[in-house]
């Protein structure tokens, strides 16, 4: 759910409540495709309904994925990832310890954050925080009651020892303990929370046990078979009662279990063997019955109870939650149905009706591109293209008709949209590989190159090589022959433009440098608090600044017109930690502490007019293009849609490519490009021989690339002598006429000759 702040302070805890938000008007999915086998967890369960979170893999990695609650009875709705327990009527959650907890009342999607009550109670192992269905108990024995009118303290238990809560429910709870200088299992009630109840274990010492669950009188855990040597993926389960009203069973199994659950008289395990999550092949679940029988599923890989039943996740033809008396993998009924997920994005780049994006539609991450259209304040879009299926950096560029990537193997390409792939550089272990950055603007690429700086061990005997010394690179794609250039790599803080290059130095000056003229311009004067990140198009140059906290509680936006070098416009910002640029805006993310979520907003140029795009993924790139703007959804999925008019006439970005002589008589013909700033729908190349017009072809471009061919032959179809012959390109749209890319209005004009 996407959240907007209403704060009520009650008791300890802030009120956050959180109505949803429409998607900004006219936009359109780009990827939303159901393509991915999930990977689900069931994270919690009870009679009030179940939290969940569906991911995908990164060959052996999971990918943050989403996270769910369906009430009983109801639908499903998303919630933020931050939560990950359920207990009782609420979910829980934090961003990590040092962080509030927040939680909302299952079926009610509001937030509750108590920021001033003590914090959930460090838990044994690596496990999450403990709950109970009333609240938690800080590590100081607090006992922090949670509500849908906030939080408030409501007992105090003695001191809890560091990191040994393991399990609480409705009457008492769990710890893994010294008693007498020999770690216990021990259980206290909150009505006589100074009686310790050592727990049977039933001769199986206790030795990291893990995924305890407590339910009443029983309590169950598991524990890897440390008796092997060496440690093989196979586990103790043991039951047993706080009381000592039942005698403990300790059941071997075969299989990694690394969390239990209870359902009467049975006890439910679940696992994946060496941390590889991905089913089927390494994760199973199961039940331990009272008569000494099991059943299994051997594709689900998490199970909980909510009291009346088990759930579990289930893969095959229709991947979701089941639920059954038993874990097994015949007996049971669908509680929730998965199905295929969409992609999750990680980057996305604009071009003139034409944006890429890296996503996970491939095999692994891959890189894709569609045409779109604009049509007053809506987009349309053409069926995907798939770039390349593999890459390793999750950056793409994307101007005219042409897309740039990173391969799986680290070289760095440029290809068209017929097809054509120019390999830019050619990444070699113990040399060089590219780094991440990816900036296209006509016929130039200015990308990051990773030099070899020797083995690192971490751990040793883990050694691998290292590319740690980062350099920028702009390529010339007429010649394909690249430069280093000499400003540090400090990857958001360097723009390119047409012939436009923009850097941050190491005293946080802003230089503009103009490629063609070797002019170079000072944009902002040295110090002050640090640029994180920049851009230049146009006449402007934008940038944000971030004190180094988090999230850069005192951000500045900022541009400044190069062409009049009028004092810059500064504003105050909150968490800005990316700027963009168009001819009419400045688009600038604003983050805030606590959640995985930014909202994009945009400047208008010429004014210190702000407004709201919408919510976006937390530090992933977004892009704008002339009147278009792409982003990435809170939930992964990448978007593109209108941004508000301006006036902007186009702009010629120079360096034209393709040969300035060509031989008609050998079958050749003259085929120049043109990076043109926008789609040119009114555009055409004159040529002549002195004063005569020879030809006039039309170069209309919706891509923002204009092409011609021209065969050497007049108007009339008549071979032209050789010789050299002068062109000239015009062009305009309903903002104007085009321009060369500083503003200079001179004809845009050369020579081509024909041998």
């Amino acid at each position: 759910m996407r959240l907007v702040g209403v704060l009520a302070v009650v008791g300890l805890g802030l009120a956050v409540a959180v109505p949803a938000q429409a998607d900004p008007v006219g936009s359109v999915d780009l990827d939303r495709v159901a393509s991915e086998p999930p990977v689900i967890s069931v994270l919690g369960a009870s009679a009030a309904g179940v939290l969940y979170r569906i991911q995908t893999m990164d060959q052996d990695v999971l990918r943050d994925g989403t996270t769910w609650v369906k009430p009983a009875g109801a639908a499903p709705y998303r919630v933020d990832n931050k939560f990950n327990r359920l207990s009782g009527n609420k979910v829980f959650g934090r961003l990590g310890v040092g962080y509030p907890v927040q939680y909302q009342i299952i079926g009610t999607p509001t937030t509750l954050r108590c920021d001033a009550s003590p914090q959930p109670a460090s838990p044994l192992g690596t496990v999450s925080d403990v709950y109970a269905p009333w609240g938690w108990i800080s590590d100081d024995g607090h006992r922090v009651e949670a509500s849908a009118t906030g939080c408030q303290i409501t007992a105090k238990y003695a001191q809890l020892s560091s990191r040994s809560l393991a399990a609480a429910d409705d009457q008492g709870f769990v710890t893994f303990e010294p008693v007498n200088n020999v770690k216990k299992i021990v259980y206290r009630t909150y009505a006589d929370p100074t009686t310790l109840h050592v727990v049977a274990d039933g001769g199986k010492a206790p030795m990291y046990p893990q995924g305890f669950a407590l339910s009443g009188k029983t309590v169950t855990w598991s524990q890897l078979d440390y008796d092997t040597v060496p440690i093989k993926d196979t586990s103790f389960v043991i039951r047993s009662t706080v009381d000592g009203s039942a005698a403990p069973v300790v059941t071997f199994l075969d299989r990694l279990a690394t969390s239990t659950s209870i359902l009467g008289d049975k006890t439910g395990w679940a696992g994946c063997y060496d941390g590889y999550n991905y089913p089927p092949a390494r994760c199973s679940a199961g039940t331990l019955l009272a008569d000494g029988s099991r059943t299994e599923s051997p594709l689900a890989r998490t199970a909980v109870s909510d009291g009346s039943r088990f759930l579990f996740d289930t893969y095959g033809a229709s991947p979701g939650i089941d639920a059954g008396t038993t874990i097994n993998a015949t007996t049971r009924t669908r509680v929730i149905t998965v199905g295929l997920v969409a992609p999750e994005a990680y980057a996305v780049a604009l071009g003139a009706s034409g944006v890429a994006y890296v996503d996970t539609q491939g095999p692994s991450v891959s890189v894709t591109r569609r045409a779109y259209s604009r049509s007053g304040s809506s987009v349309g879009l053409y069926p995907q293209v798939q770039v390349v299926p593999e890459t390793v950096q999750r950056d793409v560029g994307r101007d005219g008709r042409r897309t740039a990537y990173v391969d799986k193997s680290f070289n760095v390409w440029v290809v068209t949209d017929d097809g054509v792939r120019t390999r830019v550089f050619a990444a070699a272990d113990g040399v060089a590989r590219a780094s991440t950055g990816l900036t296209l603007s006509g016929s130039r690429l200015l990308w990051a190159k990773a030099k070899y700086t020797g083995i690192q061990c971490d751990p040793s005997p883990v050694c691998g090589p290292t590319y740690h010394d980062v350099v920028l690179m702009l390529t010339d794609l007429r010649t394909n022959t690249s430069t280093q250039l000499a400003m540090n790599a400090y990857g958001s803080r360097t723009s390119l433009w047409g012939s436009y290059l923009a850097w941050r130095d190491n005293n946080n000056a802003i230089y503009r440098k103009d490629l063609s003229s070797g002019q170079v311009l000072q944009v902002k004067a040295g110090g002050g608090v640090g640029v994180n990140s920049l851009d230049v198009h146009g006449d402007y140059v934008g940038w944000s600044t971030c004190d180094n906290s988090w999230p850069c509680g005192s951000s500045v936006i900022a541009y400044r017109n190069m062409a009049t070098r009028t004092a810059a416009v500064v504003l105050a910002s909150s968490g800005t930690s990316r700027v963009k640029l168009s001819d009419g805006h400045l688009a600038y993310d604003v983050q805030t502490a606590g959640t995985l979520t930014a909202t994009l907003k945009v400047l208008r140029l010429g004014t210190r007019t702000t407004g709201v795009v919408g919510p976006i993924y937390m530090d992933k790139p977004f892009d704008v293009f002339d009147e278009t703007l792409a982003w990435i959804n809170p939930d992964g999925i990448a978007r593109i849609g209108p941004n508000s008019p301006y006036v902007a006439p186009p702009r010629y970005l120079g360096n034209a490519t393709g040969a300035s002589t060509f031989r008609p008589s050998a079958g050749r013909s003259w085929q120049p490009e043109f990076a043109i700033s926008k789609a040119l729908p009114t555009c055409a190349i004159t040529i002549k021989s002195g004063t005569t017009v020879r030809r006039t072809l039309s170069c209309a471009t919706s891509v923002g690339s204009a092409r011609v061919v021209w065969n050497g032959r007049d108007s009339s179809g008549r071979l032209l002598p050789a010789g050299k012959y002068a062109w000239t390109l015009t062009g305009r749209d309903a903002d104007g006429t085009l321009r060369w890319w500083n503003g200079n209005t001179a004809p845009i004009a050369g020579t081509v000759t024909i041998s």
